[in-house]
């Protein structure tokens, strides 16, 4: 992404692992300016990337390999996995600030899943749409009553949560991107969640901006 800004004029971008001769990834400029609203909302948001933040370019690189029911059939469960591992990577009680994280999550998936979707062929757009269908709903539900208070157990007990566990666990597991090798995982290794950004000091803005 950061190379898209850097050079705008170049039209595709292709990325090899060392030794191969295959691109692992190819995406397109056009492919890269969709992905470029949900990637400025990450970085601004959270101190590490969510995997939908790429779900546009992602499509895209899986695409060459994959038809495009399976590819969206991919990006339809990424996006649910997104969602549901930031739910599951709550805490048990919930502040203020856990569902404010969750909901901006879940705003990110949103936004991922509607940027990606003019790229998949109408007749291949169910499950995406599914899922961006539960996700608006869960969204809608975490700020419908300011007055709820909120933890894992009642947002677990949601039906548009129910849908969003379906979703992923009958249409992955899937790999990240089918041309990029997955080394496997000691189980007692976790990936850190994402959480929100701490804006740098007001004193620091300035050398910042500069």
């Amino acid at each position: 992404m950061s190379a898209h800004r850097l050079i705008p004029k170049i039209e595709r971008f292709e990325v090899r692992a060392l030794g191969e001769t295959e691109p692992a990834i190819e995406v397109s400029s056009i492919e890269l300016d969709q992905t470029m609203p949900v990637w400025t909302m990450a970085i601004n948001s959270f101190d590490r990337m969510p995997l939908s933040t790429f779900l546009p370019a992602n499509l895209a690189a899986r695409s060459a390999t994959e038809d495009p029911m399976t590819a969206a059939r991919s990006i339809a469960w990424i996006a649910a996995d997104d969602a549901v591992g930031a739910l599951d990577g709550s805490a048990d009680v919930w502040t203020k600030r856990d569902v404010e994280l969750l909901k901006k999550r879940l705003d990110l998936v949103e936004i991922a899943i509607a940027q990606t979707l003019p790229s998949i062929p109408p007749e291949a757009r169910t499950r995406p749409n599914a899922v961006h269908t539960s996700i608006v709903k869960l969204r809608a539900a975490l700020g419908g009553d300011p007055g709820m208070d909120w933890s894992f157990e009642a947002a677990n007990a949601l039906q548009a949560t129910h849908q969003l566990r379906h979703y992923w666990a009958t249409w992955g597991p899937v790999r990240r991107l089918p041309r990029v090798r997955e080394e496997a995982r000691p189980e007692n290794v976790t990936e850190k969640s994402p959480a929100r950004r701490i804006p740098p000091p007001e004193e620091l803005l300035g050398w910042v901006t500069f």
